[in-house]
């Protein structure tokens, strides 16, 4: 239960986020004015608006996140991270992210991972798998993010087997194994090369939001 003390400083908090809230607003709306009446070139509006979402972080970081994602995401490092108990497949899973605001979730950091696995472990028993990003249907072999980046290829992330783009026990998948899974346990996690239209839960990624 929340002291007194603590429901202050929320308090305090949450009323300086607001007026930090609106004074951003204010400086992002007054930007695109200034750069059509001549007073910013290209590259100044471009460095504004990064102090802007610079800003912005600062005070989702202050405000301890949540505030700074829609309903039901949760905020971690700059972004909002949303984890939906249905399950769909590869390509359903991210129309699903992008519907809702965001994409697919791209695992950038092993601070990242262990924020995930936080939010998935006390929900699971045994294995349990996810939809990720990430996927090598443009080329096979060649595993990128949704962003274009390549997946290292050093990374340890896979399991020591994967991926293996397996074709089915009698080849009926002659395309492979395409899209990319984490499956996740207590002690571990790794990534696996899955059948696309598997159908697993998924972790969506976006971009805060000024409420």
């Amino acid at each position: 239960m929340r002291t007194d003390l603590e429901r202050n400083e929320r308090r305090d908090v949450e009323a300086a986020g607001a007026a930090v809230m609106l004074s951003v607003v204010q400086h992002a709306a007054s930007v695109p004015s200034c750069a059509a009446a001549g007073g910013l070139s290209d590259h100044d509006k471009e460095n504004e608006i990064k102090k802007l979402e610079a800003e912005k972080q600062k005070l989702c970081e202050k405000s301890m996140g949540d505030d700074c994602c829609a309903r039901g995401w949760k905020y971690f490092s700059g972004k909002c991270y949303y984890f939906p108990t249905d399950k769909k497949t590869w390509t359903a899973s991210r129309d699903a992210c992008v519907a809702a605001g965001g994409d697919l979730v791209i695992v950038s950091s092993t601070e990242l991972q262990d924020f995930v696995n936080r939010r998935i472990l006390p929900f699971i028993t045994g294995y349990h798998y996810y939809w990720v990003g990430l996927t090598d249907a443009v080329k096979e072999g060649d595993w990128r993010w949704i962003d274009g980046t390549p997946l290292s290829t050093t990374s340890r992330m896979w399991s020591s087997d994967q991926p293996d783009n397996w074709k089915g026990e009698r080849g009926e998948h002659p395309e492979g194994e395409d899209c990319a899974a984490m499956a996740l346990r207590s002690t571990s996690y790794f990534l696996f090369d899955k059948f696309c239209d598997d159908r697993f839960n998924r972790v969506c990624e976006a971009k805060t939001q000024i409420k």
